[in-house]
C-alpha cells in the first residue's frame, strides 16, 4: 500500500537531523507541516497513526523508542511509561510498506549523518513510490536499539527545535 505525501512525517531531534529532516521532505515532495523538531508532535503523530513516521538519526530514534530524557507528552501516559520506556515499536521491516499503524515509527538512524539522511530519503521514497531511488538499492546501515539497554545518559537533543535560522 503505496503513501500520500501528506501521510509521510519527518522527526529530527537536533538540528543537523532537523535539517535533514526539511531536506528530505523538499527532495520527496512532503509537505513542510510533516517535519517536526518537537517531541510531542512526533509522538502524537506515532500514537494516533495519523502519519508513518520517520524518526531521522539517532536522537530522534531513541526519544521515541525510548524517551531517556523523560520529555513530556499527552500522546501517551507519562505515568504508564516513565523515562526509557515508550508504548512505540519499529515496523516490523524496513522499508516500511503496508498501512500506518499506532505505536509504530521508521527508524532513520545511520551510523553517520550521510546514513541518516539517505536513510530518511530512502524511506519516504520508499512509502510514496514502492521502490528505492534510481540508483539506490539497499538501504545503508542502521543503529537499532532492539534489545540494547535505555540509560538516562541516553539524552540528548532537544524536546522542541525549531527551524534553522537562515542568514
Amino acid at each position: 500500500m503505496l503513501l500520500t505525501t501528506t501521510q509521510v512525517a519527518l522527526y529530527g531531534a537536533d538540528s543537523v537531523d532537523y535539517t535533514s529532516a526539511v531536506a528530505t521532505a523538499q527532495a520527496m515532495g512532503i509537505p513542510c507541516a510533516n517535519v517536526t523538531g518537537n517531541f510531542n508532535i512526533a509522538a502524537t503523530w506515532v500514537a494516533r497513526a495519523s502519519h508513518m513516521v520517520i524518526a531521522v538519526g539517532g536522537q530522534a530514534n531513541r526519544a521515541l523508542y525510548w524517551n531517556p530524557c523523560g520529555w513530556v507528552t499527552t500522546a501517551y501516559s507519562m505515568a504508564a511509561y516513565p523515562a526509557c520506556t515508550t508504548p512505540f515499536v519499529y515496523y516490523p521491516s524496513n522499508p516500511y510498506s503496508g498501512p500506518i499503524r499506532p505505536g509504530y515509527f521508521a527508524s532513520g538512524d545511520g551510523i553517520t549523518g550521510l546514513d541518516s539522511l539517505r536513510l530518511a530519503m530512502m524511506l519516504a521514497h520508499y512509502a510514496i513510490y514502492g521502490e528505492f531511488p534510481a540508483g539506490m538499492c539497499c538501504l545503508p546501515a542502521t543503529t537499532e536499539l532492539t534489545g540494547q539497554t535505555c540509560t538516562r545518559q541516553a539524552c540528548q537533543g532537544s524536546p522542541s527545535n525549531d527551524c534553522p535560522k537562515t542568514s
